[in-house]
């Protein structure tokens, strides 16, 4: 799901940020106002009147653990972690590949990791929750989840968000209010393991409790789009064929007889005009001059993917009419849209066609055909 992983990794960008002071921190080091940095031995427990902030990347296959009390938070990153802690504050942890909180308390719980356990005696007022399967034994009051699969066994006493393809419900869980919105129907079992069931009786009482909203997958959600996307590509085609027909031909014609130079000074455009932007902007007598070139390089920023296809349409389709191949080479552009790596490059190199372009017009001189010397007997 595309909101979940923007979600996620931002949420891995932020916890990473806030690591970065402490981020060469090993041996366990506590300071003069009670807070904790590095990592504990294994099976310590610890006592902490403050904050902890714990990051050790573990290459080995058994879990690190965080057991003990802490006063303050748990700010941490790792590979697998355990964590069993009474936490006055609350647990905000980032671990790759795993990550179980058992027997614990916190105010609130913000973790990301491919695997999330939740386990029983687990108690918070809220968790915030970003995996790829991610299981919640717990009690909290409210819950919400960005993940590929969901299982629920615990207590959610006021409202819970879930945002998962696969959601499933146990009969040992005591749930209100929940709302669900993924490609598939929130499953409800009577036995146990839902995990391993696959033959099953829906709870009605459960299922009468939880909403449900049907999402498209990414294709789905990209055929969606395209009702809207495809006739503004079209539309902007036109009226840049229209106002700009002279330099699409211009920029086809440099980007063939000088390609070096204008993918150089393209590049040189595209990287480096933000940064004078940002300079201009910084003193008061140059701030309305960094303002106008902002909005201009934002404006060219925006066509430059139409811009470049319908140009360079142009050139590969030189037999058809200008307007046809211009439409043609954007519509495959927005078709191709995608293939998200294709796309992604496809933009970059449309943000150096154009301020390449732009940066050499005033200078290019396109080449004329030889002359003919011949002389006629």
């Amino acid at each position: 799901m595309k909101k979940a992983k923007r979600i996620i990794f931002l949420a891995i960008c932020v916890l990473l940020i806030s690591l970065l002071p402490v981020i060469s921190a090993s041996a366990l080091k506590t300071d003069g106002a009670g807070n904790a940095i590095g990592a504990g031995k294994t099976g310590e427990e610890l006592d902490i009147e403050g904050d902890y902030y714990y990051f050790l990347d573990s290459t080995e296959s058994t879990a690190e653990e965080i057991k003990g009390k802490i006063g303050g938070d748990i700010i941490g990153i790792g590979t697998n972690l355990q964590i069993e802690a009474q936490v006055g504050g609350s647990i905000r942890v980032v671990s790759v590949l795993n990550l179980s909180i058992a027997n614990s308390s916190a105010r609130n719980i913000t973790v990301v990791s491919a695997a999330v356990n939740i386990g029983e005696n687990t108690t918070s007022k809220a968790v915030y929750a970003g995996a790829q399967s991610f299981s919640f034994y717990g009690t909290c009051d409210y819950l919400e989840v960005w993940a590929e699969e969901v299982y629920i066994y615990g207590t959610i006493k006021d409202s819970a968000k879930i945002h998962a393809d696969n959601v499933y419900f146990a009969d040992t869980c005591n749930v209100n209010n929940v709302k669900v919105d993924g490609m598939n129907k929130p499953k409800y079992f009577e036995k146990d393991n839902v995990q391993a069931s696959k033959d099953y009786t829906e709870n009605q009482d459960l299922k009468d409790k939880i909403s449900y909203t049907q999402t498209l997958n990414q294709f789905q959600q990209y055929m969606s789009n395209l009702l809207y996307t495809l006739p503004a590509a079209i539309l902007l085609t036109l009226i840049l064929c229209f106002m700009l027909g002279k330099q699409l031909n211009e920029a086809g014609d440099m980007f063939k007889n000088v390609t070096g130079r204008h993918i150089g000074y393209g590049v040189l455009g595209a990287f480096l005009i933000p940064t004078a932007i940002f300079v201009l902007i910084l003193f008061p007598y140059t701030s309305t001059a960094g303002l106008i070139l902002g909005i201009g390089y934002l404006l060219l920023a925006l066509v430059a993917k139409f811009f470049t296809a319908a140009s360079l349409a142009r050139i590969i389709m030189p037999s058809l009419n200008k307007y046809l191949s211009s439409l043609i080479g954007v519509t495959a552009v927005v078709l191709l849209s995608i293939l998200g790596p294709l796309d992604t490059l496809f933009t970059l190199f449309s943000l150096i066609y154009i301020f390449g372009f732009v940066l050499i017009k005033p200078f290019f001189r396109p080449e004329l055909p030889p002359l003919n010397n011949t002389i006629q007997m």
